[in-house]
């Protein structure tokens, strides 16, 4: 008699063996939300005044936290990212700051010029030295990156 509902049970229908994946889904709905709220967006403002030169062969850069952002304009000024008019000594100032807070971490304080292709090659120089003055002599320059012929490409003068 044994024999007989073992061989009922091994040839039932396996309705009863399906496996419900709705908390699986739940879960995994989850882990996104949390990540989403946990991570934290860095990005750099990016004043549309500025019009960056053009350069084909640049890299995007991937680390964006422990930078400074310095706005140069054809007239020679410096604005910071929140389009406030900065001079050398507000600069030298903010980037000491900044190299003391990110001191002994994996990303060291950096200097990011937008400069505008046309401003003078004086006032890069000026950012770069108060830069220097205020501790940090790591530098990137920010760029228009397209492919020749494209037409979203500014056109040089």
């Amino acid at each position: 008699m044994a024999s007989n509902k073992l061989t009922r049970v091994q040839t039932a229908p396996s309705d009863a063996m399906k496996m419900d994946m709705s908390p699986m889904i739940d879960m995994v709905f989850l882990l996104l939300i949390f990540f989403m709220i946990a991570s934290q967006m860095i990005t750099v403002k990016m004043d549309p005044e500025v019009l960056p030169p053009v350069a084909d062969e640049s890299v995007p850069g991937k680390i964006f936290k422990g930078r400074f952002v310095v706005n140069v304009y054809q007239d020679g000024t410096f604005k910071d990212v929140d389009w406030n008019t900065i001079t050398e000594d507000q600069i030298t100032e903010r980037i000491r700051i900044l190299a003391d807070k990110q001191k002994g971490t994996a990303n060291p304080a950096k200097l990011h010029i937008r400069s505008d292709r046309l401003a003078p090659v004086l006032s890069i120089k000026k950012v770069t030295k108060a830069a220097g003055a205020g501790g940090v002599n790591t530098v990137i320059f920010s760029s228009y990156v397209t492919k020749k012929g494209d037409p979203k490409r500014p056109s040089e003068k």
